[in-house]
């Protein structure tokens, strides 16, 4: 997630605008983040002061851990100080509840699903991957994930072999990315005769990461699945 956002600030510069970076501390340990996702606490985030963005015309927010009466408070101040300035909020996963409606984060969905009725008073437009025309009552921007290719540098390609397909999945894997799905496909593919040998390949970190070895370890794939290092984006 740190490296996209880096390309997008690229990305917009890239276009002619002057965008900068401001990081909000969110809680960072397990005890914190149950605290802060009870009703009635602060949501831990230091929101930054309206004085120190008095000046932008655009103000673009990725989705906090959770929408909070903190984080609408500090919108509805950015646009009563900067009322001409749009505020675009970005939800990188959508529909999200699912990934919400755990154990750990029961609490904060339900905040969350309580203060985002309120985002049409203050977020102009919400930047959006998955194809929905309107969120939480917001007109959407259709965006997509890319890749800065300047970082990238050109592979020589190689002679095909047609006896073997290897997939490369890249990410920070979380469970709404399925990989699991991918690896018990290839459970059930391996358990008949296969004239092609399937190779998938994990390139990157993420809490998934265990589990998914596991899954491996357990259907016996460790050939045929390589995980690659902690690198993603």
């Amino acid at each position: 997630s740190d490296q996209k956002v880096k390309d997008q600030i690229s990305a917009f510069n890239d276009a002619g605008f002057r965008c900068s970076f401001l990081l909000c501390q969110q809680p960072e340990s397990v005890v914190k983040k149950i605290i802060t996702s009870l009703p009635g606490f602060s949501d831990g985030v230091e929101w930054p002061s309206v004085d120190t963005i008095a000046d932008a015309d655009f103000l673009y927010i990725r989705r906090p851990r959770f929408i909070s009466r903190d984080f609408i408070s500090f919108l509805k101040e950015f646009k009563h100080r900067m009322p001409k300035a749009k505020v675009i909020l970005e939800i990188p996963t959508y529909p999200y509840d699912l990934e919400m409606r755990t154990p750990k984060t029961y609490l904060a969905y339900l905040r969350d699903k309580a203060n985002r009725q309120r985002l049409y008073e203050t977020v102009d437009r919400i930047a959006d991957l998955s194809g929905t025309d309107a969120i939480f009552g917001i007109e959407t921007l259709q965006i997509i994930n890319g890749v800065d290719l300047s970082r990238i540098s050109p592979r020589k390609a190689k002679s095909k072999n047609r006896q073997r397909i290897d997939v490369i999945c890249v990410a920070y894997f979380a469970l709404w990315h399925g990989i699991d799905r991918f690896i018990e496909g290839m459970r059930e593919y391996y358990q008949k005769d296969c004239d092609t040998d399937v190779v998938l390949h994990l390139v990157g970190a993420g809490n998934e990461i265990p589990k998914l070895k596991r899954m491996v370890s357990d259907s016996g794939l460790e050939e045929h699945i390589i995980f690659h290092g902690e690198r993603a984006g």
